[in-house]
């Protein structure tokens, strides 16, 4: 009876580290993005009211780096081009879920795209925007750079490109 007890005991013990351990990589991990609102507001607002702009006039949180990913890309193959791992999980499960499910795809349609902000290698922002305004022309952006945008209306929809200097 002892012995059960013991390894019932160490069992549990094991459990609980365990169930830790995940925990604080989803903490770790985890993007709130408690930006999105503000930010997609205010770039609909630019491009309504101007042909050229800067994602520094847009953006109002702090980001260093900026990446536009194209639809059907896994979740591995945006973490490796970023140099960063993130989940915009709302829950433990859900991050456990899509850490676990392979080939993990968040954009499975044409009409979508997603911009991810880092700041100093960790992920800031993860928005993913209907293609009305189409950011896949680029790839890259470094604030530091302050790159200036230009919008162009093709198709039936707004294309953000870089602007001739």
């Amino acid at each position: 009876m002892k012995k059960i007890y013991w390894i019932g005991s160490i069992a549990l013990l094991i459990l609980v580290i365990l169930f830790t351990l995940a925990y604080q990589d989803y903490s770790k991990y985890n993007v709130s993005n408690q930006y999105n609102d503000a930010f997609k507001s205010s770039l609909y607002e630019t491009i309504e009211n101007k042909n050229t702009f800067t994602f520094n006039e847009v953006v109002s949180f702090e980001w260093d780096e900026m990446f536009v990913f194209e639809p059907y890309l896994t979740t591995e193959m945006m973490e490796k081009a970023a140099g960063a791992e993130w989940t915009t999980a709302n829950t433990w499960l859900g991050h456990i879920y899509q850490r676990t499910k392979s080939n993990h795809t968040p954009l499975l349609s044409d009409s979508f795209q997603k911009l991810v902000f880092l700041k100093e290698k960790k992920v800031v922002m993860d928005i993913t925007l209907q293609r009305d305004v189409d950011f896949l022309s680029l790839s890259k952006l470094s604030k530091e750079d302050n790159t200036v945008l230009k919008v162009d209306e093709a198709d039936n929809r707004l294309v953000v490109n870089l602007a001739e200097r």
